[in-house]
């Protein structure tokens, strides 16, 4: 249950704000809020999966100290990238929804390459590598990120 908390938490206040919130925002204002939700939906599942994946892995074989000190410098540069790489989002004036056959998809593919090497992806994969006492805490890493 802590390794639960602990993912649903720390990723719920990560994602404030986030790119990818933009993302899905823009998104919604174009197509059928269900079709990106689902979307979204599938690809935080995915890419939670694979951090969750390769930060049992590397809690196995690599030790604590280097995963917590590989992430927090991972962490740092990631926010400087933002900073030096910050745009400004000018808001549209009107919305307009088209509907599509491969939306949810289209979205999904999107948010993939947008979420990946994100904040709460590190996130995960260190809480993974912390938590990795058993599946159970595994899932409830996954499922914690997911939810959050």
């Amino acid at each position: 249950m802590t390794a639960f908390l602990t993912a649903f938490v720390l990723v719920a206040i990560a994602e404030m704000a986030d790119k990818t919130q933009l993302l899905t925002l823009s998104l919604a204002c174009r197509y059928p809020a269900r079709r990106v939700l689902v979307g979204v939906g599938l690809a935080v599942a995915v890419l939670n999966l694979l951090a969750v994946l390769v930060g049992a892995v590397a809690g196995r074989f690599i030790p604590l100290t280097a995963v917590k000190i590989g992430a927090g410098a991972l962490f740092i540069g990631f926010g400087i990238w933002n900073l030096l790489i910050e745009e400004k989002l000018q808001p549209e004036e009107e919305c307009e929804v088209k509907s599509g056959r491969h939306v949810t998809l289209a979205v999904m593919g999107a948010f993939l390459l947008a979420e990946i090497g994100d904040k709460t992806q590190l996130a995960t994969l260190s809480l993974a590598a912390r938590f990795d006492g058993s599946t159970w805490d595994s899932a409830g890493v996954w499922f914690g990120a997911t939810i959050g």
